[in-house]
This record gives structure tokens, C-alpha cells and sequence, in this order.
């Protein structure tokens, strides 16, 4: 099978009239995915995700990309145009990153077949925001995103991936001097499976915070990275994650302090009923350059259901002493004595569940700049929970 997917990238690459060094890395990627496990993905002695619904030997399909509105100061180019105007170079889909880690993130870097470069200039207004929708129309699609904002700009990007069967998804965002970017994933699916990997590289001074949605479908596994490179930089990341039914979700939320007084924070809040199951791993790391930095990191989840499960491990890798950094989980119920102690304030007792979910979760939703997607994901919450 490895033999049949690199005569594929050959032909597929000299089609696309890609660069070499870009081919040889779309075969060192599914070289390094033939050398990891498929059926399950292990994070320790107990950490396990069962994979098995996915078959990645099958023929990837393209996928529709859509911008949802033409705006001005934002373009949408082929990588082979965004490479002739030098926005972006051999940067894009790096063999040091959480891609390489994971054979479905190293499978699509490798295979795949819809690509697209967005470009935000200065001429971008701050105070819209750009949507776009990339959709695996059917069967198993593979696909790849580049996001560069220029210098200054100040910006949102909502993302909405969908997906029939299977659909593996490569982001980069490229983040530079002064920028400022929210970028929310709107994940909300029926059905389908989907492993995207979002990574961020943030220049001096440059700051972006990651706001992943997730609820519904069979699994979803989700990677956000943030690449503090400079000085002064600063990545978050919030995560909510609603399980029903059998879903299951891999999640996994990082930040790398690679320059001097950066600041980054994660806040995970998991809600999981029914026979729903999560893998939560964070981690932030600071190298021995970077001098000066903060890190924060909490997750909290709320179990509704005997059968629900999650398996939690924040982590820290410090590499200096001058640093401030911390980090906490937990795991808890709706306990009867807390419902009775709302309810002794005049709630009913689906009143009184409600306050209290709210409240779990209210730190991600308050965090959604949008204000018409924080309605919609209230109720969203509300109708998935029945609350």
C-alpha cells in the first residue's frame, strides 16, 4: 500500500507542479505513517483511543472549499501561486510538528489533494470576521489550509469542516509581527469522522487565541498547537467538548514557548453524557531561550452519565527557572447536595442542572467573540443535553 501512495504523491505533485522539497516531504510524511499505529492511538499505559471505523487506505477524494463572502483584503490562492508571490515558503507543514506524531495528521500532510493559501492583508477591516467551509462531499477526503495574517491586521476566522465519511485536515497559520487573530472551529457534527491539526506560529509581539468547539459525531480527533517564536507573543486556547450517545474525541491542546516573555493560557471545560468518551492531554513547554514566560492550563470535566468516561493528563516541560507556569484538572458530577443548595434558591430541579452546566462551561462560550455563534452553540448545548 506505502508503494501505491508514493507513486500517487509523484504523479499528483508533478501535476500540481509542486516544488521538491515538497514532494520529498510528502513522502517523508507517509513514510513516518506507515510506522504508526492505526486501530488506536496510545498516550500512555491506560490513554487509549480506538480508531478502528477509519480506513486510510482508501482513494482520498478532494474537498469543496468554500469562503462563505468575498472580503476585501482577504485572498485565496493555490499553494503553487502563494509560493510564486513568496507569502508562504518551506515553513508549511513541518516535519518537526504534532504532525509527524500521528498517523492520520502524517497521512494527510502526505496525500493530500485539496489545498488552499488565505490571505489576510492590512487591508482587511477589523471588525469583520471571515468564514469559510471546507466539506468532504463524500467518502474520504484529505485536505490542507495555510493561513498567513500580515503584519498589523486584526482579525476572526470561523472554520467549518464537515465531513460524510472521513476527512484529515492539515492548518497552518502563520501569525506575524503585531497581528492578532481569533480563530474559532466550529465543530458541531452528526456524523463522520474528522483529525484535524491546527497549528500556529507567532511572531514578535503577535498574538492568537484558538476557540475549538466540538460536539457530535462518531470521533473527532483535534489538535491545536500555538509556536510562540518571538518575543512578547502570546497563544490560547479555549475547548469545549459535548459527548452524546457513543461519540468519542481525542483532544489535545499545546503551547510552545520558544521566545522570551511570552504568555499563553489553555482552558478546557468537557461535558460528557451517555456512553460518550474524551481523551484530554495539554501540555506547555518552555524552552531554555525562552526566559521571562507564563503559562497557565486547567481542565475540568463534568460527567452526566455512569458510562461516560475521560482520561485527563495536563503536563508542563520547563526548561528554565525563570518562568511562571501551572496547571490542574478535574473530574466531577452534578452532586445532589449541590443541586439541593441552587434549588434552595427557588430553582427548579432542571432549572437548577441548568445553572450548573452553564456554569461549567461558561468560559469557553464567554469566549466566543461572535456573538450569533454563542447563541447558536447555547442552544446547541441545551438541545444535545437536554437541558
Amino acid at each position: 500500500m506505502t508503494d501505491l501512495f508514493i507513486k500517487t504523491i509523484e504523479t499528483y505533485s508533478m501535476n500540481q507542479q509542486e516544488p521538491s522539497w515538497l514532494t520529498a516531504r510528502r513522502l517523508d510524511f507517509i513514510h513516518q505513517s506507515a510506522m504508526l499505529p492505526i486501530d488506536m492511538l496510545k498516550h500512555g499505559i491506560r490513554m487509549v483511543t480506538k480508531t478502528t471505523g477509519i480506513d486510510l487506505s482508501v482513494q482520498s477524494n478532494p474537498a469543496t472549499f468554500l469562503l462563505k463572502e468575498t472580503l476585501p483584503g482577504v485572498e485565496v490562492l493555490s499553494l503553487f501561486d502563494a509560493m510564486s508571490k513568496d507569502i508562504i515558503t518551506d515553513q508549511i507543514l513541518s516535519t518537526a510538528s504534532r504532525i509527524s506524531a500521528n498517523a492520520f495528521y502524517a497521512t494527510t500532510a502526505a496525500l493530500f489533494m485539496t489545498a488552499k493559501v488565505i490571505h489576510i492583508t492590512e487591508n482587511m477591516k477589523e471588525d469583520v470576521s471571515l468564514s469559510f467551509v471546507l466539506d468532504a462531499i463524500e467518502g474520504t477526503s484529505q485536505s490542507y489550509i495555510c493561513i498567513v495574517v500580515d503584519a498589523g491586521v486584526s482579525t476572526t476566522i470561523i472554520e467549518d469542516i464537515r465531513s460524510t465519511m472521513y476527512h484529515g485536515v492539515i492548518i497552518d497559520i502563520f501569525i506575524k509581527k503585531d497581528a492578532s487573530l481569533t480563530y474559532i472551529a466550529d465543530q458541531y457534527r452528526k456524523n463522520g469522522h474528522v483529525a484535524i491539526c491546527r497549528q500556529s506560529y507567532i511572531e514578535e509581539k503577535g498574538s492568537m487565541t484558538f476557540i475549538d468547539l466540538q460536539l457530535g459525531g462518531a470521533l473527532t480527533l483535534s489538535s491545536m498547537v500555538h509556536t510562540l517564536n518571538d518575543v512578547s507573543a502570546k497563544g490560547e486556547i479555549y475547548g469545549l467538548v459535548v459527548g452524546t450517545k457513543k461519540s468519542v474525541f481525542d483532544t489535545y491542546s499545546a503551547v510552545i514557548h520558544k521566545g522570551s516573555e511570552t504568555a499563553s493560557n489553555i482552558v478546557s471545560k468537557i461535558v460528557l453524557g451517555d456512553e460518550s468518551k474524551a481523551t484530554y492531554r495539554g501540555l506547555i513547554r518552555v524552552e531554555t531561550s525562552a526566559k521571562g514566560c507564563a503559562g497557565y492550563q486547567q481542565e475540568d470535566t463534568l460527567l452526566l452519565s455512569d458510562k461516560a468516561a475521560i482520561d485527563a493528563v495536563p503536563d508542563l516541560e520547563i526548561a528554565n527557572n525563570d518562568v511562571s507556569c501551572s496547571h490542574g484538572v478535574t473530574t466531577t458530577r452534578l452532586r445532589k447536595e449541590d443541586l439541593f443548595y441552587v434549588q434552595s434558591r427557588g430553582l427548579s430541579e432542571k432549572q437548577a442542572e441548568k445553572l450548573m452546566l452553564y456554569a461549567h462551561v461558561g468560559p469557553v462560550l464567554d469566549a466566543i467573540t461572535v456573538s450569533a455563534l454563542r447563541v447558536t452553540w447555547e442552544q446547541y448545548i441545551h438541545e444535545a443535553l437536554a437541558v
